[in-house]
């Protein structure tokens, strides 16, 4: 899953954001015990349409010229039992790899999430599905 998030409405420089939160809401009854997330940080991977990532144009299509293994991992997340997920299904991912990646992008930050649950998918909610339970970037900055 690839997310981005627009700073350009930002009131301050992102030199000055101390910490950086991801979170996502999971799709589902219960929490995905076992489930590993991995954070990637993509930059210089050129621009997409707002409405849609083009395959062609992603680091996860093998003919893509910088592959997806060329980008930093900013965050690693193992869910080891129901406490990593609260009860609307929410995980909150956060890292000093992330904090510092998300202080070096501009006008945007993109991620991608990768994951992987016994050979199910992880499946998270989206803006188009809950403008409520959307991914969300939540930064602490220098007062």
């Amino acid at each position: 899953t690839y997310i981005r998030f627009d700073l350009s409405g930002l009131n301050v420089e992102t030199s000055q954001i101390l910490d950086a939160r991801l979170v996502l809401h999971l799709f589902g009854s219960r929490a995905p015990i076992g489930a590993e997330i991995r954070v990637i940080g993509i930059q210089d991977a050129g621009l997409w349409p707002e409405d849609r990532i083009l395959w062609r144009l992603s680091p996860s299509n093998p003919k893509s010229p910088k592959k997806l293994d060329s980008f930093p991992v900013l965050a690693n997340l193992k869910i080891t039992d129901s406490a990593a997920v609260d009860a609307s299904g929410q995980i909150q991912i956060s890292d000093p790899k992330l904090s510092e990646f998300v202080g070096q992008q501009k006008e945007t930050v993109t991620v991608m999430i990768a994951g992987r649950w016994a050979g199910r998918l992880l499946r998270f909610a989206s803006r188009e599905k809950s403008i409520e339970q959307a991914p969300a970037l939540e930064l602490v900055v220098r007062q």
